[in-house]
């Protein structure tokens, strides 16, 4: 897996650069943070987080909060997956993963006298996540969510945890769709008349072919992970 360093020095060698000033340096670090998230965005980052629950009857928690933080968060929520000690019970769109307004067209008072039993709906209230009907569990239990999620502060230019050696937060198909949008944004920086027609170059090759090619990759890896 290739590190920041590696990625900022293939964003200068593809713009032709062979050198370059401290503030440039450090600009290129916002370029290579904005690469990430940009190509994250596009829905080619699928990954899962767990949360162990346990508790007495009404007992896990009910309201659980999508993760988020250093290590990155999901941002769009494609499945839930809740054990209740002996077995589990999947949730993807279409199968009981449902918004708050069609709990209150279906539910009118799921918020202020919601049921206890065995969850038949996942709830995706951003950030929160609901089960419905309130888990009455007696066992240890536990949540996983599938999604597509954003890299977390690591490779952010204003954290001051960041270092070159850090690996690239992404899948290894992301890593060409990131270096070709971290050209594009740098041969604009340097805005030279050469600059300018690679700029292009590179955002036609993005959009074009490593964009779509990432984004199928990432769907081909959901349809197979949420069955693992």
């Amino acid at each position: 897996m290739a590190t920041r360093g590696e990625i900022k020095r293939n964003i200068r060698l593809k713009n032709g650069e062979t050198g370059g000033s401290l503030a440039e340096t450090l600009l290129l670090d916002e370029i290579v943070h904005q690469a990430v998230q940009k190509v994250a965005l596009m829905d080619t980052f699928y990954t899962y987080f767990d949360e162990d629950l346990e508790g007495d009857v009404g007992d896990p928690v009910t309201r659980l909060c999508l993760p988020s933080g250093s290590e990155g968060g999901i941002y769009k929520l494609k499945a839930v997956r809740a054990w209740d000690g002996s077995a589990y019970k999947l949730f993807t769109e279409g199968r009981g993963l449902v918004n708050p307004s069609w709990m209150d067209s279906r539910f009118p008072v799921w918020r202020e006298d919601p049921e206890e039993g065995v969850p038949e709906y996942v709830v995706n209230a951003r950030p929160d996540v609901i089960l419905y009907p309130l888990p009455n569990y007696t066992k240890p239990a536990g949540v996983r969510f599938y999604g597509f999620a954003f890299p977390g502060k690591l490779w952010n230019p204003l954290s001051t945890e960041i270092d070159d050696d850090d690996e690239f937060p992404l899948p290894l198909w992301c890593q060409e769709a990131v270096e070709a949008w971290g050209v594009y944004l740098r041969a604009l920086q340097t805005a030279g008349k050469n600059d300018i027609a690679r700029a292009r170059e590179y955002k036609a090759l993005f959009d074009d072919d490593l964009a779509p090619e990432a984004q199928m990759r990432a769907a081909q890896e959901w349809q197979r992970g949420w069955q693992d």
